[in-house]
């Protein structure tokens, strides 16, 4: 792979973080700026549906203000980059993530396998897939 610039690196953990905030704080309405136009949101493996383009992503999150999802906590780390181009990247990142939806308990053990790209100065995701590591609680 090639070297990574610090700031590009530091710029991609920082969207990783920015989802996560915004998911967590239930600021769905900004979640999709974080995705290119024609970005994907894959947690179809804990039964979400696919989304495809920024559009979709955002109807799919606004949506999510008016659901039973009380809160979500995602706690991350591990973060490593598996590509680099200077204007797209992949990468991983585990992920645990619990919260109450529906009055259950829900609990998310695995890890986001990213794709990202550089547009006008900026990183942001163009694909997010969630991978399980362990069966997720609470959703079925």
């Amino acid at each position: 792979m090639n070297k990574v610039p610090v700031a590009d690196r530091l710029e991609i953990q920082e969207v990783v973080a920015r989802y996560a905030f915004r998911c967590d704080t239930k600021n769905y309405g900004q979640v999709a700026a974080l995705f290119t136009e024609d970005g994907t949101w894959d947690e179809t493996v804990i039964g979400m549906p696919l989304c495809e383009g920024r559009a979709a992503i955002h109807n799919f999150f606004c949506g999510m203000a008016d659901s039973s999802l009380e809160f979500l906590i995602h706690l991350g780390g591990n973060h490593q980059l598996t590509s680099y181009t200077g204007h797209s990247a992949s990468g991983t990142s585990h992920l645990h993530v619990k919260g109450i939806f529906g009055g259950r308990s829900i609990e998310i053990l695995g890890y986001y396998a990213d794709e990202y790209e550089k547009y006008h100065d900026e990183w942001l995701l163009r694909h997010r897939r969630l991978v399980e590591i362990a069966p997720s609680v609470g959703l079925s």
